[in-house]
């Protein structure tokens, strides 16, 4: 099965409350290589932002086991003010719908999947924050596509 990409655009109140400017959100959906779907929310900053001379580093947000973006409500819009923030819901998470075969996941899958994102999102080297499980996956993915990492942090960490 050929990987699928599909971007839409969208505009979400509920994560400009108390914004001044309404963000951009975009959602990417593509499939990975052993079926699994992958859906992500993308917010951007305000054209003006874009424009500056050295813009914010973009940042990937990786969520912990069961959660599908909900901590990350109050602080998506001040991140969105000058940079990408891409907010994915991991296999079986949120917008996700569940593996093929759940008994085969592994944290380098997730992994896999995240570096996916930011290739497919061109998100470049991105800060990548780990939330939990999100950050032992942010660690694999540093591992295996160091490429796409320019920084890591973990509010709450697992390990």
């Amino acid at each position: 099965m050929r990987p699928t990409t599909s971007v839409g655009k969208t505009s979400n109140p509920t994560y400009a409350a108390n914004e001044q400017q309404t963000l951009g959100e975009r959602r990417l959906e593509f499939d990975r290589p052993d079926g699994a779907r992958i859906f992500v929310r993308l917010f951007d900053p305000p054209e003006e932002a874009k424009q500056v001379e050295n813009p914010a580093p973009p940042v990937l947000i990786l969520d912990g086991i069961g959660c599908s973006g909900w901590a990350w409500q109050k602080i998506i819009p001040s991140l969105a003010r000058r940079r990408t923030v891409a907010l994915v819901h991991h296999r079986g998470h949120g917008q996700s719908p569940s593996p093929p075969r759940p008994w085969n996941l592994a944290m380098h899958t997730l992994a896999d999947d995240a570096a996916d994102v930011a290739e497919r999102a061109e998100l470049g080297p991105a800060i990548v924050v780990g939330f939990s499980m999100g950050f032992q996956v942010a660690l694999e993915m540093y591992r295996r596509s160091e490429e796409h990492t320019s920084e890591l942090q973990s509010p709450c960490s697992s390990r």
